[in-house]
């Protein structure tokens, strides 16, 4: 299994867990991004799609708002998904794979399930898999060190679509 972390770099509560979040004795091959900007995100995507390694799981670790994630002051949206997918023929993900925005709020709403069915255009296309996102606020845990996000207050959502991109389920968790 290959997996593809991002993450929100320069930010201790995004940045912290992924050192030892997936460790490669248990999970295989880990490619690790950090960006600063939206601009730094669209480098680390275009590298990889050129590279066109595939992955089993994608988490991608950030702040976040209904329907939108954030690297530094760039926030990325519903927009961004769809003219990205517009542009290529076959997304980052293999068949069945997973994409998970780790993120306050990102799936909250209408604007969340709009963002969800951007996401899962460009991640899945031509694979077909799922997409989750928090709807709920996090809360970092400043006790014991571990920069761990927790969202006791809510749930995830799960949007599952087939490899043509037709959604074929939504769950709220």
């Amino acid at each position: 299994m290959t997996i593809l972390y991002i993450y929100s770099d320069g930010d201790t509560v995004a940045e912290r867990p992924g050192r030892d979040r997936w460790p490669k004795s248990t999970f295989g091959e880990v490619v690790r991004w950090g960006c600063r900007s939206a601009a730094q995100f669209v480098s680390v995507l275009n590298h990889q799609l050129a590279t066109q390694q595939r992955f089993q799981h994608v988490e991608i670790r950030t702040h976040g708002a209904p329907g939108l994630i954030g690297f530094g002051r760039d926030d990325i949206d519903i927009g961004f998904w769809l003219r990205s997918a517009a542009r290529i023929q076959t997304g980052l993900c293999v068949p069945g794979g997973v994409v998970h925005f780790s993120g306050c709020n990102v799936g909250e709403g209408q604007e969340g399930w709009g963002f969800m069915e951007g996401a899962a255009a460009f991640w899945l296309k031509g694979a077909g898999g799922r997409v989750s996102a928090w709807r709920s606020v996090g809360f970092s845990d400043a006790f014991f060190g571990t920069g761990q996000v927790w969202h006791p207050t809510g749930g995830h959502r799960t949007l599952w679509v087939d490899a043509n991109g037709r959604y074929l389920r939504r769950a709220d968790g």
